[in-house]
């Protein structure tokens, strides 16, 4: 198995959107429980490319099996800023993708002029945490009652990474 990182394309979009709604319908770890359509995947990834976002995705062969996301606040005074998504389908994990995909799209981010990385994950989700813990994000705050999945409530932590400017 040879896996690669590298910039989404817009040829990755139906494979990415695969990887996405793994993750998604396993309800455990995204604030979706499905992947968007193919045209609204489409639309992120050319506004990435256009507002100077980042997108990462890891490769095996030609299929996405994660990603790592972080979008660019819109606007002048928030342009420094960018929330962070990402995601490893269930065959992947354990290898330390996660933690490549995140490295390389900290470097990406901070390459681009943004100081900020913003997430928010859910509080039982263990793995991520300690991941982002791991790189240096600090936590900001809980979000109580953050998500509501098959009518369970569940918490959430803001958390964020301060970049050198």
């Amino acid at each position: 198995m040879s896996i690669s990182f590298a910039p989404i394309a817009l040829s990755d979009v139906d494979s990415y959107r695969a990887c996405i709604d793994a993750v998604a319908r396993e309800r455990n770890f995204l604030a979706i429980t499905q992947a968007p359509p193919p045209h609204q995947l489409t639309q992120l990834i050319r506004s990435s490319l256009e507002d100077d976002s980042v997108l990462i995705v890891a490769r095996d062969q030609q299929r996405v099996v994660g990603w790592a996301q972080i979008q660019r606040g819109q606007g002048a005074v928030v342009a420094h800023r960018g929330d962070l998504g990402m995601g490893v389908s269930p065959a992947y994990r354990g290898r330390g993708l996660g933690k490549q995909l995140l490295l390389s799209c900290i470097g990406a981010a901070g390459a681009k002029g943004i100081a900020c990385i913003e997430l928010e994950v859910r509080a039982d989700n263990r793995c991520a945490l300690n991941l982002y813990r791991s790189l240096g994000f600090n936590m900001d705050s809980i979000v109580r009652d953050a998500m509501l999945i098959d009518g369970v409530f569940h918490n959430a932590f803001r958390m964020s990474l301060k970049l050198p400017v």
